[in-house]
């Protein structure tokens, strides 16, 4: 599939998008933004839970579908053998294939039970994993629309109950991991003109959509202070960042001048999904709706 799409906008739109973004054209597909309105459809940890993910694609009607990572249910200790990386593969490509039947653009990362193959940037250390008909993110950002990209990093870091581990992170181990992979691989996506959607694994610290409350009182934290500063330095080009891997922390949480969101859609795993109406007005795009919601 190619790294970016066409889009059928009014004469002026055309000639304005042609002469700021030619590489923005080869594709297989159209996408019909009417109005400059686009319709994302975000799904997160499906953990192999295909049926639901069937019915969800059967509901939805988007013209671009986004997939936050942890397709699959590999524990952490087998996430590196051969023969749990293959049928990782298997399952990734036949959820890709179920979200294909609707012939729109399809933008993946890897989540914390994803196998190291499925991390674009780090495909010197573990290969491709080679999954075909969505574009895997997570080494350079992708231009969507006129003036929109995605910048894109999967994977999780440790998440704590105070200064007690209480999940392990992958591919970082630590929190540092993770930070250097924000700065090495994450940051330098925003380089560019234009705003951004930023779609990772793991949410940023700030939110409360990255954390889980248990029943005995105790906090859960998931979330990457290295990612919350990235966020507020950069408030003016990130329109929202969308995350997963928190599977009860589903909600919107408000930054910046309360036009800037951060996006849990929940677990497909639990029902969950979430649909985004993204509006572009005065060569500027902002959120113009989120819908929570659950089959």
């Amino acid at each position: 599939m190619h790294s970016s799409f066409a889009y059928i906008l009014n004469k002026r739109h055309i000639i304005n998008f042609l002469r700021n973004r030619p590489y923005c054209l080869k594709t297989k597909h159209s996408i019909r933004i009417s109005n400059m309105e686009l319709k994302l459809l975000i799904v997160s940890d499906t953990h192999e839970c295909y049926d639901t993910l069937n019915t969800i694609i059967d509901r939805s009607d988007p013209d671009i579908i986004l997939h936050a990572g942890d397709f699959c249910n590999i524990p952490l200790e087998f996430i590196e053998d051969a023969k749990y990386i293959e049928e990782a593969k298997e399952s990734i490509q036949r959820q890709v294939d179920i979200i294909a039947r609707k012939g729109k653009p399809i933008y993946i990362i890897p989540g914390n039970h994803d196998p190291g193959a499925f991390f674009k940037h780090l495909e010197a250390k573990y290969g491709d994993l080679g999954i075909h008909t969505a574009k895997t993110l997570g080494a350079q950002s992708e231009c969507i629309a006129p003036g929109l990209h995605i910048a894109a990093l999967g994977g999780s870091l440790p998440a704590y109950i105070g200064e007690r581990l209480h999940w392990k992170g992958y591919p970082y181990t630590t929190e540092q991991e993770c930070d250097s992979a924000i700065t090495n691989y994450l940051e330098p996506q925003l380089a560019g003109d234009g705003q951004y959607i930023l779609l990772t694994h793991f949410g940023p610290s700030f939110s409360p959509t990255c954390r889980f409350y248990q029943t005995c009182g105790e906090i859960i934290e998931a979330g990457s202070s290295k990612l919350e500063d990235l966020l507020i330095d950069n408030a003016s080009k990130i329109l929202i960042n969308i995350h997963g891997h928190t599977h009860w922390g589903v909600g919107v949480f408000s930054f910046g001048d309360d036009m800037k969101k951060v996006l849990n859609p929940g677990a497909v795993l639990y029902n969950n999904y979430a649909e985004v109406l993204l509006k572009c007005e005065n060569s500027l795009w902002k959120v113009q709706e989120i819908q929570l919601k659950q089959i």
